[in-house]
C-alpha cells in the first residue's frame, strides 16, 4: 500500500504541494488528477525518493521514503515521463519501432503481475 499523510513542497516561495494526503491500496489502480502545477508530479517524485516533502510523510508498504528511502524503492516502480522509454522500443522481429495502442490490448492483473497479450494488427511507425 502507498501511503501518503499531509506532505508539502515548496521550491521558495512556490508552493507545489499542499498538504495531499491519500492510500492507494494494493491491487487498485490509482491516479493522481489536476491541472498543470498541481502538484502531481513533485508528489510522485517525493514517492520515488527523488524529492524529500517538507512536512507530512509518505510510505511504500510501511517503509518510509525518508527513512527507509532504499527500503521505499525496492517496493515501488517508476518509470517517469522524461526517461525516454518509447523510442527506444522495437518489434520482436526487426529494428523498427511499433505504435502500442491501449485499445489493442488484453491486460489481465494478479496480486503479482500484470500481462498484456496484444492483439494482432500492431501498426509501424
Amino acid at each position: 500500500m502507498i501511503r501518503v499523510d499531509g506532505i508539502h513542497k515548496s521550491f521558495g516561495e512556490v508552493r507545489a504541494v499542499r498538504g495531499v494526503s491519500f492510500d492507494a491500496p494494493d491491487g487498485k489502480i490509482t491516479g493522481l488528477l489536476g491541472p498543470n502545477g498541481a502538484g502531481k508530479s513533485t508528489t510522485l517524485r517525493i514517492l520515488y525518493t527523488v524529492l524529500k516533502p517538507d512536512q507530512g510523510s509518505a510510505s511504500i508498504d510501511g517503509a518510509d521514503v525518508v527513512a527507509e528511502s532504499l527500503e521505499a524503492r525496492k517496493r515501488i516502480g517508476a518509470l517517469p515521463h522524461g526517461a525516454g522509454l518509447y523510442p527506444h522500443l522495437t518489434a520482436p522481429c526487426g529494428n523498427a519501432p511499433i505504435r502500442l495502442r491501449a485499445s489493442r490490448l488484453s491486460v489481465t492483473t494478479s496480486a503479482s503481475s500484470i500481462e498484456a497479450e496484444p492483439w494482432s494488427g500492431l501498426s509501424t511507425v
